[in-house]
């Protein structure tokens, strides 16, 4: 996807998403978690894995 005005935009569920102008937070054991949205492009396009308690958090958080 395109760049407009500098900010990234993915493809995502065939619907166009604006990322880097928000944080997603995830509760966790004790603790939260918060994150660019620009996470999603980093995992997809740049093979980054976040640690394994930030990905339990996500999966218990929105399963």
């Amino acid at each position: 996807m395109p760049k407009v005005l500098g900010v990234p935009r993915e493809l995502i569920d065939r619907k166009t998403v604006t990322l880097g102008d928000a944080e997603i937070r995830v509760p966790g054991e004790g603790k939260a978690y918060a994150c660019p949205t620009l996470i999603y492009h980093y995992i997809v396009k740049h093979g980054y894995l976040p640690p394994d308690e930030f990905l339990e958090a996500v999966r218990q958080t929105f399963r």
